[in-house]
């Protein structure tokens, strides 16, 4: 049940970014950006929170697939982004009635979340493909928190989703 809420908290956030004109891919100053050791590294070894006087270098690195942004699942220990991303973070958490307390649980510690991060924006690692009549193999890594129905539904979605009952 925690982690389904996280799920739906970490989505608004997602949402109400890309409704600010904020990209889910590259980061502003304020935004917490994830590294990987190698662009074949499935989680981030390190995390930066992103200020102006390095903002274009991080996002060369994540043009270069050596970083990226990510986004928080909220818990009892989450370090929220600061500036723009930031005050996003906050105003979401505020519209729920929650405090990052609320993710720890004494009465049943089990249930309760530090919290982590999560990347903003799906990227498949080591894609292959092959087609052969109408059928088509895909076969790729994903990181860790992203999902192949998610990805499988935005490669087939049709340009008109609610037409077609998505």
């Amino acid at each position: 049940f925690i982690g389904a809420y996280q799920a739906y908290l970490f989505n608004r956030l997602l949402s109400r970014r890309i409704e600010e004109g904020l990209s889910f891919v590259y980061a502003v100053p304020g935004d917490i950006v994830g590294f990987f050791s190698d662009r074949k590294t499935h989680e981030p070894s390190g995390v930066l929170l992103v200020n102006s006087a390095v903002v274009d270098k991080v996002n060369r690195w994540i043009s270069e697939g050596h970083a990226a942004l990510l986004l928080p699942i909220f818990g009892y220990n989450s370090q929220l982004p600061s500036g723009k991303p930031g005050e996003l973070a906050r105003e979401l958490l505020r519209e729920e009635g929650l405090d990052l307390a609320a993710f720890r649980l004494k009465s049943m510690p089990e249930a309760s979340s530090g919290g982590t991060y999560r990347l903003a924006a799906l990227k498949p690692l080591e894609v292959s493909y092959a087609a052969e009549g109408s059928t088509v193999r895909l076969v790729f890594t994903l990181r860790k928190g992203m999902y192949a129905t998610t990805l499988l539904r935005d490669i087939v979605k049709p340009e008109d989703p609610p037409a077609q009952g998505f």
